[in-house]
C-alpha cells in the first residue's frame, strides 16, 4: 500500500481505537472497500504485504492467528510508526497470550500506549475519568444533599475501602476536570453540572478497563452487601447471532429508562452501580459477512 493511502486510512482507523486486532483489520477493510470500487480481500492481502489470497479473511474470522512476523509485515505495509505501531504489535501479543498474568501485563502496556495517543482534550479527559472506578463513584456521590466534602467522612461512607488521603487527591482531580467546583471561602467541593460518560457502542481499551474494575467491585459487593440492598441475577440461554443486536437494543432502552428514573428523582440519598453484561460462553460461528 502506498504511503498516501495508508496515511488516509490510519487517520480514520487507528489501531489504538481497538481491543481486538480482528476488529481493526475488518474496519480497515470496510473503509478501503468504501473508498475503492470493487475492492476485495485478495487485493487487501496484497496491500498488507501478502500474496493475493484470502489469508486476511482467515485472520479476521479467527481461523488463522496473526503471528508477530505477520503483524510486522502488516505494520510495515500500513506504514505504522511510533505508538500506533507499538500498540498494534502489542495487540497481537494480547490476543496470543496464553495465561492471565501475561495478558494482564500486555493490557497494562496497551493502556499506557493508548493514553499517549490522545490528542483531543475531551477524549483524554474521559479516559482519565474512567481509568479509576472511584472517580465516577465519588463524582456521583457529590450529587447527594447529604454529601460532605470531608475526605474522612467520604471514606467512612463508602462501601469500598479508600483512604482519606486517596480521597483528597480524587477530589482535587475531580475539581481540575470540572466535575466538582471548589469553594475557596468554605474550602468545600460541590457537584457541577458537568457530566462525562462512555459511549454505549465504545469498545476501546479505556472503556474495557473501566468495566473490568467494576466487575471486580461487583464481586466484592456480592459477598459484603445484604441481600435486601442488592440485586444480582443471571440468565444462561441460547440465541442466534441475529438476536444479539436486538439484545443490545433492549439493554440500551433499559439504560435510558434508568436514566429517566434518576432524572425524575428528587430525594436521591444513595449511589448505586448498575452493571449489565452479556457475553458468549460458546465460540461464535464464523462471521460469513466479514
Amino acid at each position: 500500500m502506498n504511503k498516501k493511502d495508508a496515511k488516509s486510512l490510519i487517520v480514520k482507523v487507528r489501531p489504538s481505537l481497538f481491543m481486538d486486532y480482528k476488529d481493526f483489520l475488518r474496519t480497515a477493510f470496510l473503509f478501503l472497500k468504501k473508498e475503492k470500487a470493487g475492492y476485495t480481500y485478495t487485493m487487501y492481502a496484497e496491500d498488507l504485504g501478502f500474496s493475493a489470497t484470502n489469508i486476511i479473511s482467515h485472520f479476521i474470522q479467527g481461523r488463522r492467528p496473526v503471528t508477530q512476523k505477520s503483524a510486522k509485515i502488516i505494520a510495515e505495509s500500513l506504514h505504522l510508526v511510533g505508538i500506533e505501531k507499538k500498540y498494534f504489535l502489542r495487540l497481537i501479543d494480547y490476543a496470543n497470550a496464553k495465561d492471565p498474568q501475561t495478558q494482564e501485563a500486555v493490557f497494562d502496556d496497551l493502556y499506557k500506549l493508548r493514553s499517549k495517543t490522545l490528542e483531543d482534550s475531551e477524549e483524554s479527559k474521559n479516559m482519565k475519568y474512567f481509568s479509576n472506578w472511584a472517580y465516577p463513584i465519588i463524582g456521583e456521590f457529590a450529587k447527594l444533599d447529604s454529601f460532605k466534602s470531608d475526605p474522612e467522612w467520604i471514606s467512612n461512607n463508602l462501601m469500598a475501602p479508600i483512604s482519606p488521603k486517596e480521597i483528597s487527591l480524587i477530589l482535587e482531580y475531580l475539581a481540575d476536570v470540572g466535575i466538582l467546583n471548589y469553594d475557596k471561602k468554605t474550602q468545600t467541593y460541590q457537584r457541577s453540572k458537568m457530566s462525562l460518560s462512555t459511549n454505549k457502542e465504545a469498545g476501546g481499551i479505556d472503556v474495557l478497563a473501566y468495566h473490568l474494575q467494576m466487575l471486580e467491585q461487583s464481586s466484592r459487593t456480592l459477598r459484603q452487601t445484604k441481600a435486601k440492598d442488592r440485586d444480582f441475577s443471571a440468565m444462561t440461554l441460547t440465541l442466534s447471532i441475529d438476536d444479539i443486536e436486538k439484545l443490545k437494543q433492549l439493554f440500551h432502552k433499559f439504560q435510558d429508562e434508568i436514566m429517566r428514573l434518576e432524572n425524575n428523582t428528587n430525594k436521591a440519598n444513595v449511589v448505586y452501580q448498575i452493571n449489565i453484561q452479556a457475553f458468549p460462553f460458546t465460540k461464535l460461528p464464523d462471521d460469513k459477512g466479514a
